[in-house]
């Protein structure tokens, strides 16, 4: 997905320098990839952990925010890709007849006009062919894509005054898949669950060579309940709470934490059963703001005796971080999926 907007013939350039950042409910993170043909040259890590930053804030507010992250980096690039939210975009998922890309692309704006709601001349607009629908072959499944034109057009903007061209746009399920799909240790025997927990990505992703299972909603609704309780029982805010939770868990009422960390374990359980698995042997690997919770790996690790790790984005490749810098790399997943995607432009 780029939302149609211009990119440059990268594939003619020897080497480019390309931006991932993502801007989330705890901050601004950014991961700049320097890159040779297919192959990383080099990588740089900056995280801005001011709280419930939004375009919608106004460009000035984020300019004030990155261009002294970026200035700290000592980022060389000049391009960017970001990744619309759900408030950002609408994304639906159809099942129409069978055709080429070339072919659906010239009737796109007809089709997205019938399943969205809001005008096409306010939005810039996108799909993804899926593949066929399994219970009728002359059919395929389409992903349609919309993003909020206003929305796009103040990123350009904002990316415009930091001396940046936005190239692309991604949406924030497929930079988290893309992200943590490159994250994972290559393992032929033994499969990966990886548990996402954030305020607007939440899933569990189970894969075995495949994506075989997604649950967004459920970890999602048992994240929110947690931050809405510690909130409600402490009488903070939700960026407080979020404190709470990741640094001083001592605090948080034990029933609380308790509904929360059972329902996790019940989702899990569910889904190795309803994947196939009678007992799950693999590795659990925790993403998103949900490794950042200070109890939940070891307590997860214990009660279904696993190895259960943080995902760590930056694994493969060679790097010199600072204390700061490790203790955030849970938060660069997003960041670096998008980044990634410099090697597909």
């Amino acid at each position: 997905m780029n939302l149609k907007l211009p990119s440059l013939n990268w594939r003619k350039a020897k080497s480019r320098t390309v931006l991932g950042v993502d801007i989330d409910a705890q901050g601004i993170a950014v991961v700049e990839m320097s890159l040779l043909g297919q192959t990383v040259r080099s990588i740089r890590l900056g995280y801005d952990p001011t709280p419930n930053l939004d375009i919608k804030d106004g460009i000035e507010t984020l300019y004030d925010r990155l261009a002294p992250l970026l200035d700290e980096m000592q980022s060389q690039a000049t391009q960017v890709i970001i990744a619309l939210r759900g408030h950002e975009a609408m994304v639906k998922n159809v099942f129409l007849p069978s055709m080429t890309e070339l072919d659906f692309e010239k009737e796109l704006t007809v089709h997205i006009s019938k399943q969205m709601p809001y005008g096409t001349d306010e939005r810039y607009v996108d799909f993804q062919i899926v593949g066929p629908n399994p219970e009728d072959m002359s059919q395929m499944e389409v992903m349609l894509i919309a993003g909020k034109g206003n929305i796009i057009d103040a990123y350009k903007m904002l990316f415009e005054q930091l001396k940046l061209q936005l190239i692309c746009i991604d949406y924030v399920d497929f930079a988290l898949r893309n992200g943590v799909l490159a994250s994972l240790p290559m393992q032929k025997d033994e499969p990966s669950t990886v548990l996402i927990i954030d305020y607007k990505s939440s899933q569990l992703m189970l894969y075995n060579g495949q994506v075989l299972l997604k649950r967004q909603s459920v970890i999602l609704g048992l994240f929110q309940d947690l931050m809405q309780n510690i909130k409600k029982s402490l009488s903070i805010s939700d960026h407080l709470a979020m404190n709470i939770a990741m640094n001083y868990p001592d605090r948080i009422d034990q029933e609380i934490w308790h509904v929360f960390f059972e329902g996790i374990v019940q989702t899990l359980e569910h889904a190795w059963h309803d994947s196939g698995f009678e007992e799950y042997h693999g590795t659990l690997y925790i993403a998103g703001i949900g490794a950042m919770l200070k109890d939940l790996q070891p307590e997860l690790s214990k009660r279904l005796n696993l190895k259960c790790e943080r995902l760590n984005p930056m694994i493969k490749h060679t790097l010199q971080l600072s204390e700061k810098e490790q203790e955030s790399l849970p938060l660069m997943t997003i960041a670096f999926g998008l980044a990634l995607r410099g090697m597909d432009q």
